[in-house]
């Protein structure tokens, strides 16, 4: 049996799943006869070692089946649900304190460039110092709210889809 062949019979096998997951296993096979074609192996022969496409997608199926489709029990569903629940409130609170930390910067920003503009000339050493540290200060602040709410959402991401995996949900794909 050629690779074609080969993979079309295993896709026929597979139909039972999801695209994502057939597709993944077809590629890990067809992968597979590449290294073996490009390490000297006969293609028919290195298929015909590999076994019966019944077997391999029987051997395929069963595993990634009991993932996608059993569901989780009850209390399992709860625990996510709640789960989700609260990283929302702790997201929704971290994007208000963004906000409001936000606000701040922008206004010690347009108020340290508002009073340069104003004043300009006439702005002393000290004064001038000042006002630049006003919008230096307000730069940082803008740019930590951006690096803190990116590493926050990576964060309860990988929490989310930590436990997600734990509880006995599929991964997503």
């Amino acid at each position: 049996m050629l690779r074609e062949a080969f993979l079309a019979a295993l896709e026929s096998e597979l139909s039972s799943l999801n695209p994502g997951t057939r597709k993944r296993i077809l590629d890990d096979y067809k992968t597979m006869i590449e290294k073996a074609v490009r390490v000297g192996r006969d293609e028919e022969e290195f298929i015909a070692d590999l076994g019966p496409v019944e077997t391999i997608a029987k051997q395929a199926t069963p595993k990634v089946a009991t993932i996608e489709k059993e569901p989780l029990p009850l209390n399992d569903q709860l625990i996510l649900a709640l789960t989700y629940f609260i990283v929302g409130i702790i997201a929704l609170a971290m994007i208000g304190l963004a906000l409001g930390v936000g606000s701040t910067a922008l206004a010690l920003l347009a108020s340290g460039i508002g009073r340069l503009a104003l004043e300009g000339r006439t702005v002393t050493g000290g004064g001038l110092t000042l006002y630049i540290g006003q919008i230096v200060l307000a730069s940082g602040l803008l740019l930590m709210i951006v690096g803190g709410l990116t590493k926050f959402s990576g964060l309860l991401r990988k929490l989310v889809a930590k436990l997600h995996v734990k509880l006995g949900g599929a991964r997503h794909e």
